[in-house]
């Protein structure tokens, strides 16, 4: 080999080299921005110089270094955002991280407003989820889930006709939907129709559990008595029906207790034990009736 096939040999090589640094700066560049973009929380996506103004504030990277996001990438980051968010429960920041996800990227992120319902009814913004449903359902009107949701959502604000309503919707779509019957149980119940209720509950879980959902109306109404003997009643269909022994030992301690209170204030008026009584908090087990994506008592957990 001559000096000069030398010469070329060894450009060649360093050239590669100085290529290969390149690209990889480049590399480097591009995920370190990517991880700043996702920590600022997609705050300054979408604007032309951000991506450079954000390389230039760290040591040590070329300034001329520039990585522009599509609107829909850019959109995905700020969902991914939502995501770990939601997990983290801060509904409040998902909520900003998907509406800048959809502002970014109209079109294809139109299905999030299936978690915007969610979100904004979490938050107690009744009148923003229901437009968000609203969207939801004019993509797909025969959702099944989002139809159990919005039930949902209406239940939880105290508009039990409007609740039904959509679970009957809903099991036009699916009859054998367990949620929407487990939910339209609760709803009749609220309404005092205690019978249908009950038909309801028993359309998808044995009589014992059905007689413990009843109950637990009944408890969510101050009636304990009534729930008491469906608690029994219950018991009396599965004796192993974990769930309505405890909620019995809640009840009867609850008894106790209110004798005790009325012992303490005939002798002591102010005692401390009856403060202490009062104060303590009474809850009673039921079923985990709601939104599609929650396990429901005497329901297999499956996903939906």
């Amino acid at each position: 080999m001559n000096t000069r096939d030398s010469f070329l040999l060894a450009s060649r090589y360093f050239s590669r080299r100085k290529e290969a640094r390149s690209a990889t700066r480049a590399a480097r560049s591009t995920c370190l921005v990517l991880c700043v973009t996702i920590l600022t929380g997609c705050q300054h996506l979408g604007r032309r110089d951000t991506n450079s103004e954000l390389v230039k504030e760290l040591p040590g990277m070329n300034a001329d270094a520039k990585v522009e996001l599509e609107p829909k990438a850019a959109a995905e980051l700020c969902v991914a955002t939502a995501k770990k968010l939601e997990v983290n429960s801060d509904p409040h920041g998902a909520i900003l991280m998907y509406e800048r996800a959809r502002a970014k990227a109209p079109k294809s992120m139109q299905p999030l407003c299936r978690r915007l319902a969610i979100l904004y009814d979490k938050v107690g913004n009744y009148k923003r989820a229901l437009a968000e449903y609203d969207k939801a359902l004019a993509l797909d009107p025969k959702d099944a889930e989002m139809l159990n949701n919005l039930g949902y959502c209406h239940y939880s604000h105290g508009y039990w006709k409007q609740a039904i309503d959509c679970f009957d919707r809903a099991l036009t779509v699916r009859p054998d939907y367990a949620r929407a019957w487990i939910n339209k149980g609760m709803a009749l119940g609220q309404q005092q129709k205690y019978n249908e209720a009950f038909q309801a509950f028993n359309s998808v879980v044995a009589v014992a559990e059905s007689h413990a959902n009843l109950a637990f109306v009944y408890m969510t109404q101050g009636k304990t008595s009534e729930a008491r003997q469906h608690y029994l009643q219950a018991r009396q269909y599965d004796p192993d029906l974990e769930i309505a022994a405890a909620a019995l030992r809640r009840i009867d301690a609850k008894i106790h207790s209110d004798a005790e209170i009325s012992l303490a204030s005939a002798n002591e008026p102010e005692s401390s034990l009856r403060s202490s009584i009062q104060n303590a908090a009474f809850e009673s087990d039921g079923p985990a009736f709601g939104l599609s994506d929650q396990p429901a008592f005497g329901l297999p957990n499956q996903p939906e």
